[in-house]
Formats: structure tokens, sequence, C-alpha cells
């Protein structure tokens, strides 16, 4: 009945429009309970074995100071010098962030922990505070990169029951619901309610990452509302994560929680081999563009702590914390080199948004819309022409491979079969940074002349019609002129 009445055109259109969507729903009702027997499917099929543990153990962020940010992380370092335990091994973080800068980079120093209250490491100095939701500690080393970049790496080391709800996020089943459309209703179905779920949870993490970060060390991101660049370090109990072709059972899931089979090559580090990096929007389409600027290490547990002690104590959260304060070093090179690849993407945005906003002021033609446009580009130009450039001399440097680990690429069976070619991370990174920084200043300089040249015109033209208004001007006072000397004859 309803579809017969929802078809028929005589009917008002509102009417009609209200008969369409109830027709819409209960056809979805009907199938909702047809596929009612699916949900059972579905949540096997993205759910990880009851033996797994699929965690994120770690997050590293990183956070850049470019010229404009100096002053305010000097400040800020001063206060941590007074805030930092008496019997601290290393002071003076403003001094040593000031020579650096100085230097010309290439050193780096560690500041003091900062760690949740109750939680406590030997040997290290501490600064107890609120953390990001299960996060038990912020260990923070500062970089100096080049004369004019700093570079502040961040990393949060969460408990271990926090760490392992990642992979429960799965085992909660989800049944299809309902959800309105524009003109009627979609079916959404458990697998895609999971993905949801932990595209959720990792935004979320990456967000109280950033601001923490926000509020106790502003530099670039912070300022410009953005969340960091982050590393993030997943670990598997059984399988080992993105395995060339898919084995066994539950790989919807794994591959939900980034740690399953993917098409897409990956890189392995050469001196500790069970460590894989991929690139999170590459992984698949599960959280393609919704974790832009975020670089995922996946290794199986067992062997990321081949070799290393395995009851530490109190001293950390899991033992995985003792292998990752050995690989510390190594991670925070490689965030800081992911960090400039995310800086100089976010710069190309920035130029282009500028470029809009030069071509539509161009037809406002107004001073204080210039001046604006004015401002804008002088912050983008020091970003463009002096730190850009500043990236790509580090970039050209030996200091760019860093010394030990270098992560090397490993290609699926779909890339050996296209021919393609293994390229070495940390060059691969260098090549797109150093393209796209050359871009962006050619892009910074054509914006220049072509507001250059509409403020030349505005000027020429506000002066043309300047001139009009004098002669009219001077019209008037010589007939005046004219008038009054006709009466005082």
């Amino acid at each position: 009945m309803l579809g017969w009445l929802s078809n028929q055109q005589q009917i008002p259109s509102a009417v009609h429009s209200r008969l369409s969507r109830a027709h819409a729903r209960v056809g979805d009702v009907r199938h909702l309970k047809m596929f009612r027997e699916s949900d059972i499917r579905d949540n096997d099929g993205t759910r990880i074995p009851a033996t797994e543990k699929v965690a994120l153990r770690a997050m590293w962020v990183v956070e850049f100071y470019t010229p404009p940010d100096m002053e305010t992380m000097a400040r800020r370092l001063q206060e941590v010098d007074e805030m930092a335990p008496s019997a601290t091994f290393t002071k003076g973080y403003e001094d040593w962030f000031r020579a650096a800068r100085k230097d010309g980079g290439g050193g780096w120093i560690r500041l003091p922990d900062f760690a949740r209250p109750g939680w406590s490491a030997f040997g290290r100095d501490q600064i107890f505070g609120t953390l990001p939701e299960g996060a038990v500690r912020a260990n923070c080393a500062l970089f100096g990169v080049t004369h004019g970049i700093s570079a502040l790496v961040v990393r949060f080391d969460y408990e271990d029951d926090f760490a392992e709800g990642y992979g429960e996020l799965l085992r909660e089943d989800q049944g299809k619901r309902l959800e309105p459309l524009k003109n009627g209703f979609s079916l959404v179905g458990p697998s895609s309610l999971k993905k949801r779920k932990v595209k959720s949870w990792r935004k979320a993490r990456v967000k109280e990452a950033s601001d923490w970060v926000s509020a106790n060390f502003p530099g670039h991101f912070s300022r410009a509302g953005e969340h960091l660049p982050s590393v993030h370090l997943i670990t598997t109990a059984e399988r080992v994560p993105w395995e060339s072709e898919p084995t066994g059972d539950g790989m919807g899931g794994y591959e939900v929680l980034e740690a399953g089979y993917t098409v897409w090559p990956y890189w392995q580090c050469s001196t500790l081999t069970s460590l894989r990096v991929q690139i999170a929007s590459d992984i698949g389409p599960y959280l393609r563009n919704d974790l832009e600027g975020v670089l995922v290490c996946a290794s199986r547990e067992s062997d990321l702590l081949s070799g290393e002690p395995v009851g530490v104590g109190s001293d950390y959260s899991s033992s995985v914390g003792h292998a990752m304060h050995g690989m510390e070093e190594n991670l925070s090179n490689l965030t800081i080199r992911w960090g400039l690849d995310s800086y100089v993407a976010r710069l190309g945005k920035q130029v282009a948004d500028v470029r809009d906003r030069a071509t539509a002021i161009s037809s406002i033609a107004t001073y204080g819309a210039f001046v604006d446009l004015r401002n804008k580009l002088l912050v983008t130009g020091i970003e463009s022409q002096l730190v850009a450039k500043e990236i790509v001399t580090f970039c050209e440097s030996r200091r760019w491979l860093g010394e030990g680990s270098e992560y090397n690429q490993v290609l699926t069976r779909f890339y050996l079969d296209a021919g393609r070619q293994p390229v070495n991370l940390h060059a691969g990174l260098a090549k797109r940074i150093i393209e796209e920084s050359r871009r962006i200043s050619q892009v910074e300089k054509e914006i220049r002349e072509l507001v250059s040249a509409a403020a030349d015109l505005t000027n020429a033209a506000y002066g043309i019609r300047l001139q009009a208004v004098v002669l009219w001007l001077t019209v008037v006072s010589v007939v005046v002129a004219v008038i009054a000397l006709l009466v005082a004859n």
C-alpha cells in the first residue's frame, strides 16, 4: 500500500516525500529482520582469536619549533628547569635550546619524564601530572634539527590493560542498525560499525596526545590548531603483522586493527628485523584518509622482546617498555623525519589556501583585503622560503640517513609482479620532501608576483581616481576664486 501511494504523482510533493521515506523505512526494517542471522557471520569475521592480544603499546608524536615559536618554547623550557627535581643530572634546557639553534642542530637532550601520579621508574627524573587516558609516562627529548628548526619528540607509554584494550574493541558483538540518510535509511552491518569504533579509538589517542603537547610545549602544529604527526607501535601475541599472504582465521579482525594481510609494501628495520613500518593511509581502505600523518610500526611481541630481559619489575608497565627504551633513539629519529614529511605536506595545503585567497582578493581589490593577505603571505613566506629550504638542506645532508638502523622496503607479490623496485624509507621520504618543498617555493613565488601585480594595479586605479577628484576640486577652486574677484570688483 505504501509503495503504491508513494508512486502516485498526483499526491502533493510534501506528502509524497513522507510516504517515500516511510516506504523505504518499512522495506529496510524487513531487510533488517531478513539479514539478522548474518550478524553472527559478520561478527565472527571481524573477531581476532581468543588467545590473541593486539595492543597499541606506545605512541611517538613530534612538534616543531620554527622562528615564530622559539621564544615561547624557550620560556617554557625555563619553567621546566624550575620544575625538574633538584637531583637531576641535566639542567639548563633553555640554554641548550638556544645554543643548538646557533650551532645548526645535530644534538639532542633528554627532558624530565612526565609521569602519572603513583607511577615511577628507577633512576629517571620525573614531573608528576595529568597525562592522556591510559598513558603512564611521557618520555620527552628535544632535538636540534637545523638553525631554524628544533623538534620535541614525546613517547607516550600505555599501561598494559589499556594498550590491549585496542584489540578488545573487536570482541564486542555489533548488530545491524538503520541510519538515516537524506532520502531514506542505510543498513549498517557489524563489520562497518567495528571499523568505525577502531577509527574513533585511534583518532582519540592522537587528539589526546596532541592536546597534551599543545598545553605543555606548544609549537608550529599547535599554533596551526592541527594534530601532531605520530608513530604508533602495535604489537601482536601470535600473528606476524602484514604477512605477504593471508593465512589462518580471523584475518578480517587483524586487518581492521592494522595487523593483518595487506597488498601494500612495508619497510623492515635492519637492526631489529621483527619491526615493520607502514604509512597508515597505505594499509588499506579501513583507515585511509582517516589517520593522516600516522606511521604505523608493528611487531609480534615475542620477536620484539627477543634478547631482552622479561621481568623488569615496576620500572615499566610491561616488558615491552624495556624493549622500547632500547630502540628509543631509532624511533625518535624516524619520528622526526616522518614529522618533517607531514610538515611539508601540510605546508603545501597552506600555500594552496593562500593561492585561493589571493585569487578571491584580487577580484575584491580593497586595501584591507590586501593587508590581510600580506600578513598571511609573510608567515607562509617564512615557512616556505626559509624553513622549507632548511628542511631540503637537511634531507640532502649525511645527517638525514642518521646512524644505525635503516628501513628497507619489502614488496608484496602484487608489486613484484608489477616490476616495482624497493625504496629505502629514509631515501623515499627525502625525495618526496625535496620535490614538494621546491614545488611549494615556486607556487609561493608565483602567488607573490600575482598579488604584487594586483596590488600595483589597484594602487594605480586608486591614483587615477584620486587625480580625478583633485581635478574637480581644482576646477571648483578656480570657479570660486573667479566669483570672489568679480564680487570684489
